[in-house]
């Protein structure tokens, strides 16, 4: 199980790794779960590490303020502490500063899985769900 962190919000542990380079380890992350974010977000010191293959694609981000900046897409695999490994997901590079993070955990792999967050305990989980 995870925590839920004092500034709000679960952290989850998850190892990203590049699908095309099983020879490469991987890096073990922390990902803020974010439930506002229509796609994953990782910081892009993260990707260069792993060697992440780009998609070819920009996505348009809004901030909390200003104008839509493109973010460049890239393809990973993500093996998730609390259950399960999420194959070929697409996500954002974009800077994170979030000191507990080094990514958001959006909404298009919150729909591969199940979200639970157990308030009296201050705990939570995800697991992936294979249909």
């Amino acid at each position: 199980m995870s925590r839920l962190t004092p500034r709000g919000g679960l952290i989850l542990t998850a190892r990203i790794r590049n699908p095309a380079r099983p020879d490469l380890p991987g890096v073990w992350v922390r990902l803020r779960v974010d439930t506002g974010d229509t796609v994953a977000l990782l910081d892009p010191s993260i990707l260069r590490s792993i060697q992440a293959p780009p998609t070819g694609r920009t996505v348009p981000v809004q901030g909390i303020a200003g104008a839509p900046i493109p973010a460049p897409a890239y393809r990973v695999d993500l093996d998730l502490r609390d259950g399960g490994t999420l194959r070929q997901v697409e996500v954002l590079a974009w800077p994170i500063p979030d000191p507990a993070a080094q990514g958001l955990f959006g909404d298009n792999l919150l729909q591969h899985g199940v979200l639970t967050i157990v308030g009296p305990t201050g705990t939570g989980s995800f697991r992936v769900v294979t249909p």
